[in-house]
Order: C-alpha cells, then sequence, then structure tokens
C-alpha cells in the first residue's frame, strides 16, 4: 500500500511490451519525414529500429514487430497484398501510427477509421490571369504554427501539462474528428492559426478537425496523425505524442476507439 496515488499491484496499472519498431522507408515515403522520425529514434531515443523499403512490405515477416510506422508519403507501390496483410497484423494486436499523408493513405486504403474531411470548394468567381500563380501558392501551407486541444488524461498526451498544444502544420491534409467521443485526443479550435500565413480558406476548413484519431481493429490500434511529430528533426514540442503512441498505444482502452473493419 502507498500513502498517497494508486497501489502498488493496483488493476490500474498496465503492462507495457518492449516496442519492436517498423519504420516504412523508400519509394513513395517522405525522405525528409522518414529521416526525421529515425533521427528521433535512432539517435535520441537511443531505440534500434527496422527499416524496410515500403514496395517489400508484402514479402516481410511483420510477425517480427509491434509497432510500424508509416511516415508522411503516397505508397504508390504498396500493393493489395500488403495492405491485407497489414490489416490482418492490426487485426491481431499490432500498432500502426501514421503520418500526414500516411494517414490519408491508411485512411484510402480502409486501414484507419479515421475519416478525411472534404475540403470546402474554391472560389468560382472570376480572377485575372496574373493572379493564377499567386492563387495557386495561396491554396499550399507551406509551413505555419497551429494552437490545438489536447485532453492531457489521455495516454497519448501522457506528460503534457498544458492543454493549448502548438503543432507544425504543412499541407493541406484534414481528418473529421472521431465519432467515438474519446477517440480525438488532439483538435483544432475554431481559429488554430497562431504563426504563419494560411489563406482564409485554408483556416475556414481547418477549424475544429482532428490532430490525432485513434481507431481500432480487431485487437489493433491505429494512431492517424494529421501532422508531422518529428518534423525537420527541430520540432521538439510533439516528439512525445509520437514516442507517446509507440510506448502506449496497446494500453488504450478498446471501447475508446474508431472501430473498423469489423
Amino acid at each position: 500500500l502507498t500513502p498517497t496515488g494508486l497501489d502498488m499491484g493496483s488493476s490500474n496499472f498496465r503492462s507495457l511490451e518492449k516496442v519492436k519498431v517498423l519504420l516504412l522507408s523508400g519509394s513513395g515515403t517522405s525522405s525528409y519525414n522518414v529521416g526525421a522520425i529515425w533521427h528521433l529514434l535512432d539517435q535520441r531515443y537511443d531505440i534500434s529500429i527496422t527499416m524496410i523499403d515500403a514496395n517489400n512490405l508484402a514479402r516481410a515477416d511483420l510477425s517480427r514487430y509491434n509497432t510500424i510506422i508509416l511516415a508522411s508519403g503516397s505508397y504508390r507501390g504498396v500493393n493489395n497484398t500488403a495492405i491485407s496483410k497489414l490489416k490482418s497484423w492490426i487485426q491481431d494486436g499490432g500498432t500502426m501510427i501514421t503520418v500526414a499523408n500516411g494517414s490519408e493513405w491508411a485512411i484510402q486504403r480502409g486501414l484507419s477509421g479515421a475519416r478525411k474531411k472534404v475540403a470546402s470548394k474554391k472560389d468560382d468567381n472570376r480572377r485575372p490571369y496574373q493572379q493564377l500563380r499567386r492563387d495557386r501558392g495561396g491554396h499550399v501551407i507551406g509551413g505555419a504554427i497551429l494552437e490545438q486541444q489536447a485532453d492531457l488524461s489521455h495516454p497519448i498526451l501522457y506528460g503534457y501539462k498544458n492543454a493549448n498544444l502548438p503543432v507544425f502544420r504543412k499541407g493541406t491534409f484534414l481528418m473529421e474528428p472521431a465519432k467515438n467521443p474519446y477517440a480525438t485526443p488532439l483538435i483544432n479550435g475554431d481559429t488554430p492559426l497562431r504563426a504563419g500565413f494560411i489563406n482564409q480558406k485554408n483556416q475556414k476548413d481547418l477549424a475544429n478537425t482532428a490532430g490525432i484519431v485513434v481507431s481500432g481493429h480487431g485487437q489493433g490500434k491505429v494512431i492517424s496523425m494529421a501532422e508531422d511529430p518529428a518534423f525537420r528533426a527541430f520540432w521538439f514540442g510533439t516528439n512525445k505524442l509520437l514516442a507517446n503512441a509507440i510506448f502506449f498505444g496497446r494500453i488504450i482502452a478498446g471501447d475508446s476507439v474508431e472501430k473498423f473493419g469489423e
């Protein structure tokens, strides 16, 4: 018994399994994002990970790993055999973490219970030809800082003290909040932009979208991240989100996730 806090041996404690991480790399992945994730785990956390070319996924022995990370990318060379293999691996208890465009790909291939938000239509009003280049550039989010609202009680937010978390945003991929009320631990508010340029249309689209959605299939979990938590190995504030997803993803309660594939 302990004077304060939980008693040792309490049912509130959870056993953590040693992580065995596979990071997909190579063709169809963002070398910048893969490198940043590798640097965080290998160089800063001193965790040995395995990296294989995404196109070789169908031939890989996934039973050797309990965590697979999909960095941002198109994954254009990953075939249906590999997709079915990933889905079975998740169902058997694996934890898959997807980042930015990797999350979008997983949603499109039925490997995540997260939902992509459809952006609003562009302004169809007549515009001068000379404005084309400027207008096109204005629809790109090349880099900005958002403030997202965090559920500090969620395992993904373990160790954070401030419920307002600055995140780095690049790209226009958007996720809807989960239907399960416990499955969106990080979310944008009505006006999330804090620094940098995002045009009015994209700001409107970003409002109240999800930063992270946790979904589940069978015994496994899929943690979908809309932003890159290890951006260029210098945006330190969100590194812990990735670490928590890796270490605590398996202990997230099964009834707190967005179910899919059932």
